[in-house]
Parts: structure tokens; C-alpha cells; sequence
């Protein structure tokens, strides 16, 4: 049986591949700007809560994709499993975890994930706003032992996302296996179907 064929497979999955531990395994976000063009970047999935069917990345919030799912809420992720060789894409509704999020439970994640950090992430969501002089940033910056006893900067955020709709595509020999699951609302359950690649 191939591991794509049930949602438990799955979700093995996605928590192998959080967090995301080096460049052949961090998941690339899709996003559409403004204009309507598609933007696309490789970012680190930090984690993943099976029970609320979410997956969350941390960024800056002036970062352009806060900005891009605030206007289009919905967006993929793809996540590429090369050991398996399995291709998942998670399509999501975004919620922006902020300084001023009224959630409590969207604020404690934010602050759980912020406790995680390395003293070296927490440098760079200080990064002196509207600065991009190298040498000005580097001096206005404070070090990792600083940074660690700063407060958490509003500029620090959580992407959240709640996955609605996975699909899952395993290549096998001789054939590929392709499952695609939606979530029934009404239910409170996933319904998934065998799909031809």
C-alpha cells in the first residue's frame, strides 16, 4: 500500500517534514500579489498540529506575503519528500499571527514559536525598519545575547495555515500513486479518492 493512500500516511509525512531541517526538504508557499501575478518562495515550516489540521512558518510581518495572503486568505504550500519521493500539496486558508492578533490561541503559538528560536533568528526580526545599508544595520543590530533578552519585536509573525484540501502524489514503479482529500465540514472528516496522475 502506498503511504498517500490514507490520511494517516500523510500526516507522517508532514510531520517528518516539520520542522523543516535543510534546503532539499524546506516547502515552497504560493501566493498572488496585488497585480494578480503568482509569487512563489522556499520558506521553513516550523510546525504542524494534526488535530487543528494546521501547518505555520514564521516571517516578518512587512515581508510581502503577509501582505498577499491578507488580501487572498487562500493559498498552497508544496512540500517535496525525497526519501519517499512524495510530492504534498496543502492547499490552506492563511491566518497572519501578529502583535495586535486578538486570538489567544494564535498569539500563544506565536509566542511558543518565538521561544524556539535561535538566538541568531531573534537578531534579524530586529532589523532597523526602513534601513538597507548594510553597514547601518549591522550597527544597529543587537547581538545574539542581546537579542535574547529583548522582548519579541511586532515584527515577528506566524503564518498559519488550516489545510482544507491535500494533494498527494507518490512516484512508485510502474505506477505513480495520486490521492486527493478535501475536508467535509460537515462531517468533520477527511474524504479522499484515488486520482490519475
Amino acid at each position: 500500500m502506498a503511504i498517500v493512500e490514507t490520511i494517516a500516511g500523510i500526516y507522517r509525512l508532514i510531520n517528518k517534514a516539520a520542522p523543516s531541517r535543510g534546503p532539499g526538504d524546506y516547502p515552497q508557499l504560493a501566493t498572488v500579489d496585488a497585480a494578480g501575478v503568482a509569487r512563489t518562495r522556499l520558506v521553513i515550516l516550523r510546525g504542524f498540529d494534526a488535530p487543528q489540521r494546521r501547518v505555520w512558518v514564521c516571517t516578518n510581518v512587512f515581508a510581502k506575503k503577509v501582505a498577499q495572503l491578507t488580501d487572498h486568505t487562500t493559498a498552497e504550500m508544496t512540500l517535496w519528500l525525497a526519501r519517499p519521493r512524495v510530492q504534498l500539496r496543502l492547499l490552506c486558508t492563511w491566518q497572519i499571527a501578529r502583535a495586535e492578533t486578538a486570538d489567544p490561541a494564535l498569539q500563544r503559538l506565536r509566542d511558543e514559536e518565538w521561544q524556539r528560536q535561535s538566538p541568531y533568528a531573534k537578531v534579524l526580526y530586529h532589523w532597523p525598519a526602513g534601513t538597507q545599508d548594510p553597514a547601518e544595520v549591522l550597527a544597529r543590530l543587537p547581538s545574539p545575547q542581546q537579542a535574547e533578552a529583548l522582548p519579541m519585536p511586532v515584527g515577528y509573525c506566524l503564518l498559519v495555515g488550516t489545510i482544507t484540501r491535500i494533494d498527494a502524489l507518490q512516484l512508485t514503479r510502474p505506477l505513480h500513486h495520486r490521492w486527493v482529500y478535501e475536508w467535509d465540514a460537515v462531517n468533520n472528516a477527511w474524504q479522499g479518492a484515488r486520482r490519475l496522475p
